[in-house]
């Protein structure tokens, strides 16, 4: 996903380029990123009421960086509503509304960005990365339908996605795991990654369908290198909190369909895991 901004005279540009880039975050208490948090998000709240528009986008940026995803939203809708739903904020409140799991909410969103930009690619190749992983096919399908004067609007990469997920989505309704039970699996793996990633983050996955044991697995190879500290406790530590969320969406409060949502978790595999291509004991480098 990403968070995008429109070039101003404010410090806008240095929250971009500070807490919007590719890659880990830096979550340290003290530092200089802590430091440099702290600078920018005072110069913002100083201009806030007269640079509305950029003020809370650099504010909403510096809240995902930090997971406050509640805040974060609160200043992408201002941003949103100011800029009199721009394609711009559109896309910062939608795609804010999404990695916070309101993906029925952001759906209409989405929508605005293309019909306010209904010839830009990169704006919906944008919302194609969101949605076609949680097999919103139907949905996608529905904003392309607001672009004008472009034939196709799918690139061969994002076609091969969507072929690959309407098979899962067949082999899902195959072992009998319902569509809703996978998505709120994605939102919780998501939720971890963007946990210690930058939400501009991408990444790559796999998916395995195991027809003999009627289960699916779904990985995420974390974007990292031998240069990056301590990724085999990295890799851990994700994991470990993606199965406390796991956990938690199986303990659910429906008591008429736990026995049957117990059921469907066990065919699911959720799971984080290094690159093929880094070897952490030193026989392989990328």
């Amino acid at each position: 996903m990403h968070l995008i901004a429109p070039i101003a005279e404010t410090r806008l540009k240095e929250v971009v380029d500070y807490f919007a880039h590719l890659g880990l975050k830096d979550q340290r208490a003290f530092g200089a990123t802590a430091v440099k948090k702290a600078e920018l998000r005072r110069s913002l709240n100083q201009i806030l009421d007269k640079e509305v528009l950029d003020a809370n986008i650099g504010l909403g940026i510096l809240a995902t960086y930090e997971n406050n995803l509640d805040k974060a939203l609160e200043h992408f809708k201002i941003a949103y509503n100011f800029s009199n739903k721009d394609s711009t904020s559109s896309l910062n409140y939608a795609n804010s509304l999404f990695v916070s799991g309101r993906h029925k909410e952001a759906f209409p969103i989405y929508k605005n960005a293309i019909i306010k930009e209904p010839t830009s690619l990169d704006i919906f190749q944008g919302i194609c990365r969101a949605l076609i992983g949680y097999g919103y096919l139907d949905e996608l399908e529905d904003i392309s339908k607001c672009l004008k004067g472009i034939e196709s609007p799918y690139s061969a990469r994002y076609q091969r996605e969507i072929n690959l997920m309407r098979n899962t989505l067949s082999y899902l309704e195959s072992i009998n795991v319902s569509v809703d039970l996978f998505r709120s699996y994605h939102i919780a793996i998501d939720k971890i990654f963007f946990k210690y990633f930058n939400i501009t983050t991408t990444f790559d996955t796999e998916v395995f369908h195991d027809r003999d044991r009627s289960t699916f697995s779904y990985l995420i190879y974390l974007p990292v290198s031998k240069s990056d500290k301590n990724i085999e406790d990295l890799v851990g530590d994700m994991n470990d909190e993606l199965q406390d969320e796991i956990i938690k969406l199986r303990k659910t409060d429906d008591v008429e369909n736990k026995e049957i949502i117990r059921e469907m978790s066990k065919k699911l595999c959720f799971y984080f895991s290094l690159p093929r291509c880094l070897d952490v004991e030193g026989g392989n480098g990328c």
